[in-house]
């Protein structure tokens, strides 16, 4: 039987037309991915627990899967397809492992009420040079697994006997997981809300798609300098009566495994000798305009690449505008990537057993994202809100030293134990000036201010 025409298109989704244009595109996309990725992911993340058992089970789960290195891999291609889909399977130890879906062969995640109700994901192995595809559905109770093979005229058909292949890729044609929830999760890079035919929807985008048009730009530009650095450098010219002696050079070049032939010109009209023609090429002409290029590729696409250095002096205004953009975009990344990272998390320990995944609020993910602040400056801010009560002193210690609650009041108490037994030396340091006392004796296993607890302030 052939699969229906449909699916067949969603399967042979168009590559890329691998060209130079092509390459150049995509070497532009993966730089401009892993700034996103290190901006986001630079500083790792904290997992937050007070249950030791959930804690036990997210070591398992985090050491199984190397998150510290996929979750950066995930934001990767997130910046390059707009999407990432991710299943959780269980293996035969009883680990969860996290699956990163091909990007050309998932068609989507469908929504119920905001909650995934069902996901319908393909993926394509290679078995004795033979194209296998499994198409999977998942749904709340149950996983369905259909698979292809691809015919000599490129058709899909479907697979009669799978025995062997369901042996060989450890895929059943169906199994039951009764986990009330699709192990299935989708990301999204960022959001972005347009209007289309008098339809609203919401778009995931590439971050390189609103500055694809200067991908071409640069492209060119770099065209434009290699022609530059080939029709105008430095060349050995001589006359008729050396002719001998440039092609016994030339030669001797090939031997060497390096021919310029293009750097032997013979003139008519000068003399005898072998002379050196100085190239005249204004190279900083082609390089300024590129960094220009990639100043305005990185700024269209909500980023900065102020570090590699720019090819315009930018004012401090400039600066300060696009930096505060650069923090706006990886913030919002954050922020989003977190609620998404969580819901994977939440999944995979429901199915380790040591949760519920509709009701426990016992778990906290975050993201030290890799913004480089004025840590004066930061730390003083952090005071002032303290000073307000606006966070607590616990908080503070979260923020500047990217821990979790209970790395934090362990931090707290043995810098408390500490300056106690050296209050001689501390206690002008840590007068309040509020009421003249020393805070350290006055504030509670959460960092806040006993007095003003009682008061009601936070």
């Amino acid at each position: 039987m052939i699969i229906k025409n449909q699916e067949q298109q969603i399967i042979k989704k168009a590559a890329l037309v691998n060209n130079e244009l092509s390459m150049f595109r995509w070497g532009m996309r993966e730089a401009l991915a892993r700034r996103s990725s290190s901006n986001v992911w630079g500083n790792g993340f904290i997992f937050d627990t007070e249950k030791e058992n959930v804690e036990k089970a997210f070591q398992r789960f985090k050491k199984i899967n190397k998150l510290y290195n996929l979750f950066p891999y995930i934001e990767k291609e997130l910046s390059k397809y707009g999407r990432v889909v991710l299943t959780l399977n269980k293996s035969k130890t009883n680990d969860i492992l996290v699956n990163v879906v091909p990007q050309l062969f998932f068609s989507g995640i469908g929504k119920v009420f905001c909650n995934e109700q069902l996901a319908v994901i393909y993926q394509r192995f290679d078995i004795d040079n033979k194209s296998i595809l499994v198409k999977s559905t998942y749904d709340t109770q149950k996983v369905k697994n259909e698979f292809y093979s691809m015919s000599e005229t490129q058709e899909l058909l479907v697979m009669d006997s799978t025995k062997e292949v369901e042996e060989y890729l450890q895929i059943p044609k169906e199994y039951t997981h009764n986990l009330g929830f699709v192990p299935v999760v989708e990301l999204v890079n960022i959001n972005y809300f347009q209007t289309n035919f008098n339809q609203y929807e919401f778009l995931t985008l590439s971050d390189w798609y609103p500055a694809n048009q200067y991908e071409e730009l640069a492209y060119q530009a770099f065209i434009d300098l290699e022609k530059e650095l080939m029709l105008n450098h430095s060349r050995i010219v001589g006359t008729e009566g050396t002719q001998q002696l440039i092609q016994q050079l030339r030669a001797q070049q090939a031997q060497n495994g390096r021919v310029v032939l293009e750097d032997f010109l013979i003139e008519t009209t000068h003399g005898t000798d072998i002379k050196i023609m100085n190239g005249n090429g204004d190279f900083e002409k082609y390089t300024g305009v590129i960094n220009n290029i990639y100043d305005i590729y990185y700024k269209q696409s909500g980023l900065s690449r102020f570090s590699e250095g720019g090819g315009a002096q930018k004012t401090v205004a400039e600066t300060a505008s696009i930096r505060s953009q650069m923090i706006e975009t990886i913030k919002h990344k954050a922020n989003l990537r977190e609620f998404q990272i969580l819901e994977l998390i939440s999944k995979a320990l429901a199915m380790y057993g040591v949760i519920d995944y509709f009701e426990d609020n016992s778990i906290n993910f975050h993201i030290n994202t890799n913004i480089i602040k004025d840590d004066g400056v930061y730390l003083d801010n952090l005071i002032k809100q303290l000073e307000i009560g606006a966070i607590t002193t616990i908080d503070i210690i979260k923020e500047f030293k990217h821990v979790g609650e209970k790395e934090a009041k362990e931090i707290y108490e043995k810098n408390k134990e500490f300056m106690e037994k050296n209050n001689d030396f501390f206690g002008e340091l840590f007068v309040d000036k509020e009421n003249g006392s020393n805070p350290d004796q006055e504030i509670d296993s959460n960092g806040k201010h006993k007095d003003r607890a009682k008061n009601g302030e936070q």
